[in-house]
């Protein structure tokens, strides 16, 4: 018998198991996509943030780095100063990182099969944010580093 003698009028779809699968994992692709936007976009107000905020301590404690320079201290004691109050965020970095590990967690329980994140992950992702931080610090303090104390002194 072929298939109009077994179905008779009834229309016939034939829908791969691909794309059932596809199909049923669209509101996860969805989630994974506005997670990945939230990031993006945190990511850069905390760039944005951290630029205004080192630009902020350059400009307010330029007359105290003018005077350090002056009684000899080194662009790198300078730049050591700047960047160590910055790395108070060291305790926010690790209770994110906790909070991501904890919700992935719950998150990946929802499937049958799951990618293992070892803690190498998380500890890279610690080591990126520091290194993102750091960075901006520096960038943002080299000027006033390098800098004649003497300007620093005159326009105060």
């Amino acid at each position: 018998k072929d298939a109009a003698d077994a179905f008779g009028n009834q229309t016939i779809d034939f829908v791969s198991y691909e794309k059932q699968i596809t199909d049923s994992y669209n509101s996860v692709r969805v989630f994974r996509n506005a997670t990945l936007m939230a990031a993006v976009t945190m990511f850069f107000v905390m760039l944005m943030g951290l630029i205004g905020y080192t630009a902020d301590e350059v400009r307010r404690r330029g007359k105290e780095i003018a005077i350090r320079k002056v009684n000899g201290a080194e662009a790198s004691s300078i730049l050591e100063l700047l960047s160590k109050d910055v790395l108070v965020v060291i305790a926010g970095i690790v209770l994110g990182t906790l909070a991501s590990w904890y919700i992935n967690g719950i998150w990946m329980e929802q499937f049958a099969e799951q990618v293992p994140l070892g803690w190498v992950v998380y500890l890279l992702v610690v080591i990126a944010n520091l290194a993102v931080i750091v960075g901006c610090v520096l960038w943002k303090s080299w000027r006033i580093a390098n800098e004649n104390p003497v300007n620093s002194i005159k326009s105060e």
